[in-house]
């Protein structure tokens, strides 16, 4: 696209045959001559970015990106299939739209069916990784600030009972947390060979392979999920499920009441699921 003056934050935005938006990308825009290049993908999974040291490892950073070995995390999005799409450009209060024909490639075995039923499947899975990296990011919020608030009590003798009480929560917290992530992961992959790897890391290995490696030369292939995909992916959801369940005692329960001790003991913090950039 051509651009006669500068323009921060052009978007470009694609979308399929029903209006919805599949990726939307943004550049800074400069006078001239500006390309943007789309690798044909949905968005990518969520990351879950640690603000806690890990366990046991007090050399390493707290603030980290979890990593594993093997496969990319998280995800990638899955290339979409064949047909026709919009591109959106917005510079400013300019906008223009353009049409984008996908074609299939010839020499692949798949067919239009089953590529639409491998892209589905992906999608579904990474709506699945999305689930766990917020869920993960909003306990590594609570666990941090509950970290913090330890250490700031733990000079005050007439606090001990509320000390207790918010050690136990941040327990409770990287009890379930460890069940989706490997809390000692130090944001190298090594550590995948080291620990027993968790949800986040296992649902990733699955459908790495179907999404490819943006880059790599990988598409995933163009043939929809096997049986035991489904069938594998059936027993991720069921774990996810029982996850979710306790996830929501902690934010619709024991949060509320811990910050309802805080409150009356005149300890002027609350916890909350949010990242406060620390």
């Amino acid at each position: 696209m051509w651009l006669k003056s500068a323009a921060p934050d052009v978007k470009i935005s694609i979308s399929g045959a029903d209006n919805t938006t599949i990726r939307t990308l943004t550049i800074q825009g400069h006078p001239g001559l500006n390309r943007v290049w789309w690798d044909l993908r949905y968005e990518s999974g969520s990351t879950i970015t640690m603000q806690t040291p890990p366990l046991y490892e007090p050399w390493a950073p707290a603030r980290r990106q979890y990593a594993a070995y093997g496969t990319r995390i998280p995800p990638a999005g899955p290339i979409v299939p064949p047909g026709t799409y919009t591109v959106r450009v917005k510079a400013g209060a300019a906008e223009q739209t353009a049409k984008l024909t996908i074609l299939p490639d010839p020499k692949s075995p798949g067919t239009l069916q089953s590529i639409e039923a491998q892209v589905a499947f992906s999608r579904q899975v990474l709506a699945e990784i999305d689930d766990v990296a917020r869920m993960g990011n909003a306990l590594e919020a609570m666990r941090k600030q509950s970290q913090d608030l330890i250490a700031k009590l733990a000079g005050d003798a007439q606090k001990s009972t509320v000390l207790e009480q918010v050690k136990t929560f941040e327990g409770d917290m990287s009890k379930v947390e460890a069940k989706m992530i490997d809390l000692r992961n130090t944001g190298r992959s090594e550590d995948a060979f080291r620990q027993p790897v968790q949800l986040y890391e296992r649902i990733s290995w699955m459908i790495g392979q179907m999404v490819g490696t943006p880059g790599g030369g990988s598409g995933g292939g163009d043939l929809g999920p096997t049986d035991q995909q489904v069938a594998v992916n059936d027993g991720f959801k069921q774990e996810l499920a029982a996850i979710e369940a306790e996830y929501k005692q902690i934010t619709d329960s024991e949060m509320p009441a811990l910050n309802a001790l805080l409150k009356q003991n005149g300890v002027d913090v609350t916890i909350t699921p949010e990242s406060r950039g620390q």
